[in-house]
């Protein structure tokens, strides 16, 4: 490797010059310094610079501006300049003569910006990713299982970000359209859900609507057969809650479904109301009979009164 950068070097200058060769003279003219080979000649003067140290492993390309603050790029194996086995850019400050890197490509092939020492093929600190290009189908993703994709096509329907696999989506959070996710269960709060949405907390929303099937309307029709009374109250007893419900330690255990629960409630309803208006019918029934008794015995106390009075005159 240290070989290369020398030839990189050699091959570099020597392309200056067969260039400067087939132009006029004063294209030849170097407005500054290229030194190959060791030492520097006024190293820290103004305007661009190309040096090759032959007492180190390092090649770069730099650039002082008229503050005394240094631009170029280095790559090489050496440690004069901090450069160990990497490509890298960056900046000398003249208040502290310091070298920054600004970006490196280190010999591993991993490449950091904003960082000397990226630990991923791309390490990135310091700012985020920006892009911003013309095309209409604009994609960021990782062509494998568990596909990341960042996606945007406003023309097609979709903008927005998803996780596939294989390529299905399974998480798509669309900001012009349906966002969904397909597969799996979610869980908020909790690391196993066990529904598709498990919440370990409160939940607030405007209307919640629950769809099931087999709604109760089944107790209004003829010939259902309802509890009696005498023996829901035999059932509770021995049970200490209702028929169907689950009892408080099943749901303790197992939650209550809403669904399900609702359903059983109403039933209960639609049963209570039956056995009401049963009830209404019977208290009507007894009102009515009581009443032809009342009338009978006014009118047998009348006539017993009639008779006494009768006696009570012949006397």
């Amino acid at each position: 490797m240290k070989n290369f950068y020398k030839i990189l070097a050699s091959a570099t200058a020597c392309l200056l010059f067969a260039y400067a060769d087939r132009a006029n003279a004063q294209d030849q003219t170097i407005n500054g310094n290229l030194n190959i080979g060791a030492g520097f000649h006024n190293a820290f003067g103004y305007g661009p610079r190309i040096y090759f140290l032959g007492n180190s492993d390092d090649f770069f390309i730099s650039h002082y501006n008229s503050g005394g603050n240094q631009s170029e790029f280095r790559f090489g194996i050496g440690d004069d300049f901090q450069a160990e086995d990497k490509f890298a850019i960056g900046v000398t400050y003249a208040v502290d003569n310091q070298w920054y890197d600004r970006m490196v490509v280190q010999g591993d092939g991993n490449v950091g910006i904003g960082t000397s020492n990226p630990d991923q093929k791309l390490t990135i600190k310091g700012g985020g990713i920006g892009f911003d290009y013309n095309s209409a189908d604009k994609k960021l993703y990782s062509p494998q299982d568990g596909e990341l994709e960042w996606m945007t096509n406003q023309g097609a329907g979709y903008h927005g970000f998803a996780v596939s696999h294989q390529g299905e989506r399974r998480v798509y959070l669309n900001v012009l359209g349906d966002s969904y996710i397909n597969g799996g269960n979610l869980g908020i709060g909790t690391t196993s859900p066990k529904e598709k949405l498990s919440v370990n907390g409160k939940i607030r929303a405007h209307e919640i609507k629950i769809e099931t099937a087999n709604w109760p309307d089944y107790v209004f029709e003829e010939g259902y057969n309802i509890e009696t009374l005498k023996g829901l109250e035999s059932y509770i007893k021995m049970n200490k809650h209702l028929p169907e419900i689950p009892t408080a330690k099943e749901v303790e255990t197992n939650g209550v479904a809403l669904g399900e629960m609702n359903k059983l409630l109403l039933k209960k309803v639609e049963e209570l109301t039956l056995h009401l208006i049963e009830k209404e019918k019977e208290i009507k029934e007894i009102k009515t009979t009581q009443a032809a008794s009342d009338k009978k015995a006014a009118e047998d106390l009348a006539a017993v009164l009639i008779r006494l009075s009768a006696l009570e005159k012949s006397k």
